[in-house]
């Protein structure tokens, strides 16, 4: 939960949820975009590029994505033009049912890391828009929270000498004491950051420290069809994807 210190900080960003959007737009261009649909093995590109598109152009970035195109902003996030890698992660940073939010969220970073000066103004704003207001799997995860914290923070530093010290420092008390407050709160807080930070199991997002039944936490209970037209959670599809050993209807999806 924010303290008093850190809202102030968080406003004084000037919290915005698509200004990293609009300045990444006019970056992709019509080839960039066509690559990015055709990533799941080249199926359904006209439909994934119809979503990317919308999702350009829409007043606000939804917290549901459907199939087209999420699938292939989850594949564009490791690969490719570092404006393609940053608009898919910054899309499913904010979305419902992201499996790993920290993973994604440092693959935000390194992008504009890469895209350099012009990139970070708009992403800190983005991400201080993130965590005043807490979208997707952020919200009720206080495990999450610090690795949240902690990009807003590693944007922030990289602000060519405009970076305040006082800014600096209360980011990062913020993130210290929602570590501490992690670690007095969990059984195992170990666990429950490194599986937000996209280590093995779901029971970091679920709740962590306890055990995660036979089927799939309700995190991510978000129907998803397959390629043979069966319907499987979101987990079990980035299982099956991964090379995990989680089987459809076996070890965790509730959708049988």
């Amino acid at each position: 939960m924010a303290t008093p210190e850190l809202d102030r900080i968080v406003e004084a960003l000037r919290p915005d949820e698509v200004a990293l959007r609009d300045w990444v737009r006019p970056r992709l261009d019509a080839g960039t975009l066509r690559e990015m649909a055709a990533l799941d093995y080249g199926m359904q590109i006209d439909e994934h590029l119809r979503g990317i598109e919308g999702l350009l152009n829409t007043r606000r970035l939804p917290a549901e994505i459907e199939w087209n195109p999420r699938e292939v902003l989850e594949l564009a996030r490791y690969s490719g033009p570092a404006a393609a890698r940053l608009f898919a992660c910054m899309v499913l940073v904010r979305a419902d049912g992201t499996v790993m939010p920290a993973e994604t969220l440092a693959g935000l970073v390194d992008a504009v890391l890469e895209l350099g000066d012009e990139a970070i103004e708009p992403a800190v704003r983005y991400l201080a828009w993130c965590r005043r207001d807490e979208p997707g799997v952020w919200r009720g995860a206080p495990e999450a929270l610090p690795f949240l914290t902690l990009g807003l923070l590693l944007v922030y530093v990289m602000r060519p000498a405009t970076a305040g010290q006082a800014v600096v420092d209360g980011l990062a008390r913020a993130f210290l004491d929602e570590v501490t407050a992690t670690v007095q709160a969990w059984e195992e807080p170990g666990k429950a950051l490194r599986r937000t930070a996209g280590g093995p199991g779901v029971a970091g997002l679920a709740g962590a420290g306890r055990a995660v039944p036979r089927r799939c936490a309700p995190a991510f209970l978000r129907r998803r069809r397959d390629r043979r037209g069966r319907d499987k959670c979101q987990w079990c599809s980035w299982m099956l994807r991964s090379g995990g050993r989680a089987r459809a209807g076996t070890e965790c999806c509730a959708w049988g």
